[in-house]
């Protein structure tokens, strides 16, 4: 039983981790691209960025081609 709580917690906590390491490119990219190219945005923070990911990542799932 222990043992299966604490794989939980570890793929759960790996799995954030992954998902804000995968939120860093849209905060690069959206801090230093998009603010320099549009007057009124303001540059957004790691956990803005992640919201992003998991929003777009949400509303554009994309599921592959079932052969």
């Amino acid at each position: 039983m222990f043992k299966a709580i604490k794989l939980i917690f570890t793929s759960l906590l790996a799995a954030a981790m992954v998902g804000l390491v995968m939120a860093w490119p849209t905060t690069f990219l959206w801090n230093f691209c998009l603010v320099d190219a549009i007057t009124f945005v303001r540059p957004i923070g790691l956990w803005q960025a992640w919201g992003i990911t998991v929003l777009i990542n949400l509303l554009f799932r994309i599921e592959p081609a079932k052969s």
